[in-house]
């Protein structure tokens, strides 16, 4: 992100040290059992009308314990958890379903008339004008509108109420009192009694009267209040007086353009709250007694009664065009479409639980040869189609897997979580073996045979079974220190310490006797593999930050695992001769403005081993005060990694419950769903572009309502690079702060 990072810097002070802001608190720990976590089951006409071939969903009404979905070929009901078509022997329905209200039995509308169903039974509703546009019932009463005019209908005989000329029915619905409200496309209309003459409201100067005066959509809540939704946001009205606009600028509606709109319970009012709170601290829950739902020309929201909730794309919808809602008795959602139809349920789950589900498809469809990173899907948005691949940072990410197993076993001493540890470390262990140079490590490696990522792959090893890749950077070694600083101190027994110290001074060796630099094959540095301090002068002057916080954090660990004075020589050296420790003060100011998401995560992974092991006090400054400056800067960014690790080695309060705010947005898959949101009506648009020139919001979006990224991309992010959904993500980037929070008692989980 291109920003002045010294403004940004006071400003996070401010905001650190200003707890009336009503923003979430500073904890150390936090307590946290079952949260509603969001889970999307899509259906297509397949699904529910294979017999018909419908096309999309039109209308949707909840009756009871059945769902009914009304087709341009007729009406599909959900019922115990399958799918059948309300029979229609005489194609009654054939011409299109427009409409669905619940009456006892169901009120069907379509382009050539009216119907009731009942007992399997269906019957025409004689008197009405077609095609009918809306239905609402209150008791033996229907309102059926139609394109010219409103009808009323007692059993099976409809007698017309209201002509209207040049005028739409959108909707209709009935008040607790009996009164028939109507939604036009050129105002909102009531009828008090079957008789008496409609009333109108247009808004006025005061505000009084429908935001915009095309009514879409009506819903009328347990409280009795009148919403509607329509081209321009919503408004509320009490019947009486009272009328309340609701749009994204001040209330945070993410999309204005409300097509329907529907709930159940009560919403006391909607508000713009603070940000970045878990569902500990709001008691609010998606899935329960009161939601507010509306459906927009691009994705559904819902309101929970803290704050909205955003669905959009693929991940979630079969079209963006979301013109059909019902909110069913038992919490779920209903979404319906032009290509088909999406329920919505939360489904109360711990943190675990979910690390349970991450973990599962992570080995079943993520290790390759012991290594765990991104595959491609060969059916898109099919994780069973998983063909797992090689990377730039496969050693990297597998050492990040290979920690987060290691901080399970600490923390529950489960015997399978120390077996899949151990498992990642071998192969991360093979990746300084496989290319036959002491102390040289591989990005990656695979038969010769196989496909491959783009890169170096020209190495074949002497007994011909394995291609590894060169041109290593410094994030594997990054990974490797890490990793090893982890296993050594949580999981390793004598022997595998024993196997640490000889990897890590292999590593550690060919890197200080080269002089600071990661030698490749042709007896050059690698690109990225460069910490000495002459490159600090010539071509590398924005690395100094990092690089020097980098090479120290090395040569820690190497300290720490190995015990070899040459690796403490070599840190005094860089320390002393060239000013490493001070380096460090400033490492995130040394990217020209650039917010460098991927030098972000090695900063923090180099970070952890440097200050779990230096005790001088006059180091120890340098990098408390370089830690603290980088984490204010990424606070905004609410990383429960970045948190945990400042966390670990910091004294005090911290930003533990953003952290677990995120862990519980994150959605249950690891597929890179194409989504955008640069269209929304509730963010605020920051006006620099991303290091790559994408669009950024200030405030962060949920994991839940944007493409998916882990910890080393732009969570600023507003709109996805992808345009389908054929990558997925090993759950690494879960699994890792989840397991070092409950690890550190960070996270405390209870029944």
């Amino acid at each position: 992100m291109k920003i002045r990072l010294a403004s940004l810097f006071v400003l996070a002070v401010i905001l650190h040290a200003a707890p009336g802001l009503s923003e979430p608190q500073l904890v150390r720990s936090m307590k946290i059992g079952k949260f509603p976590q969001r889970t999307v089951e899509k259906f297509q006409s397949a699904d529910y009308a294979p017999q018909a071939a419908a096309n999309g969903v039109r209308t949707l009404a909840a009756c009871a314990d059945k769902v009914y979905a009304g087709t341009d070929k007729g009406v599909s009901v959900w019922d115990s958890g399958a799918w059948s078509q309300i029979s229609d022997p005489q194609s009654a329905l054939a011409s299109g379903v427009t409409a669905l209200a619940c009456n006892g039995g169901l009120a069907i509308g379509t382009n050539t008339g009216a119907f009731l169903y009942s007992e399997k039974s269906l019957a025409r509703i004689e008197g009405a004008a077609v095609p009918v546009t809306a239905l609402d019932a209150n008791g033996n009463k229907l309102a059926i509108g139609t394109t010219s005019g409103l009808y009323l209908a007692t059993g099976a005989t409809a007698q017309r109420v209201l002509s209207l000329e040049k005028k739409h029915i959108n909707d209709v619905a009935f008040d607790p009192d009996g009164a028939l409200w109507i939604g036009l496309d050129t105002a909102l209309a009531m009828i008090p009694s079957q008789d008496a003459k409609p009333v109108y409201f247009i808004k006025d100067e005061h505000g009084n009267g429908p935001i915009h005066a095309n009514v879409r959509s009506l819903y009328i809540d347990a409280a009795g209040m009148l919403w509607m939704g329509t081209p321009a946001g919503l408004s509320r009205f009490d019947r009486k007086s009272r009328w309340d606009h609701i749009n994204g600028k001040n209330n945070g509606l993410p999309y204005e353009d409300i097509l329907a709109v529907s709930g159940r319970g009560v919403i006391a009012e909607v508000k713009k709250n603070p940000k970045f709170q878990p569902y500990e601290v709001t008691g609010a829950n998606p899935g329960g007694p009161n939601q507010l739902w509306v459906g927009t020309s691009i994705g559904a929201a819902l309101y929970d009664g803290y704050e909205w909730h955003y669905f959009q794309g693929p991940q979630y919808l079969h079209d963006d065009r979301v013109h059909a809602l019902a909110s069913a008795p038992d919490g779920t959602a209903w979404l319906g479409t032009p290509a088909g139809l999406s329920h919505v349920v939360y489904k109360m789950m711990t943190l675990e639980e979910k690390a349970d589900f991450f973990t599962r498809y992570t080995q079943e469809q993520h290790n390759r040869y012991g290594l765990f990173s991104g595959c491609h899907l060969a059916r898109e948005a099919d994780p069973d189609s998983c063909l797992p691949t090689t990377s730039d940072n496969d050693g990297l990410w597998t050492a990040m897997y290979a920690a987060a197993e290691c901080y399970r076993y600490g923390a529950t001493k489960d015997p399978e979580a120390k077996r899949r540890a151990r498992q990642a470390l071998e192969s991360i262990m093979f990746l300084e073996t496989v290319n036959e140079i002491p102390g040289f490590v591989s990005r990656s490696f695979a038969k010769p045979d196989e496909p491959h990522c783009d890169g170096e792959w020209d190495h074949i090893t002497s007994d011909g079974k394995w291609r590894w890749k060169g041109d290593t950077s410094s994030d594997e070694i990054d990974g490797h220190m890490y990793v090893y600083s982890v296993y050594y101190d949580v999981c390793a027994d004598e022997q595998e310490k024993k196997e640490i110290r000889e990897k890590t001074g292999l590593i550690m060796s060919y890197i200080v006797d080269h002089d600071f630099y990661l030698l490749d094959t042709d007896g050059k540095p690698t690109t990225w593999g460069k910490w000495n301090p002459e490159v600090f002068k010539t071509d590398g002057p924005f690395l100094k930050g990092l690089n020097s916080l980098e090479i120290l954090s090395y040569l820690m660990t190497a300290e720490h695992i190995t015990g070899d004075p040459k690796f403490s020589e070599a840190y005094r050296y860089l320390v002393k001769e060239h000013g490493y420790a001070k380096n460090t003060v400033m490492q995130k100011l040394s990217h020209l403005q650039i917010w460098n998401h991927s030098d972000d995560e090695l900063a923090f992974l180099a970070y952890y081993p440097l200050m779990k092991y230096e005790k001088r006090p006059f180091l120890l400054d340098y990098y408390n005060r370089s830690l603290e400056r980088s984490w204010q800067i990424e606070r905004t960014e609410n990383n429960p990694l970045f948190n945990f690790i400042y966390g670990a080695v910091m004294p005090g309060a911290f930003d533990v419950e953003q952290s677990v705010w995120m862990l519980q947005r994150i959605p249950l898959t690891g597929i890179r769903f194409p989504h955008r949101n640069s269209h929304r009506a509730d963010i605020v648009v920051d006006q620099s572009k991303g290091r790559f020139n994408e669009q950024q919001s200030v405030d962060m979006l949920p994991m839940d309502e944007r493409t998916l990224h882990i910890w080393n991309e732009n969570p600023f992010r507003m709109d996805g690079r992808e345009q389908s959904a054929f990558t997925q993500q090993p759950g690494t980037w879960f699994l890792l702060p989840y397991w070092m929070g409950r690890y550190y008692g960070f996270i405390v989980e209870q029944e």
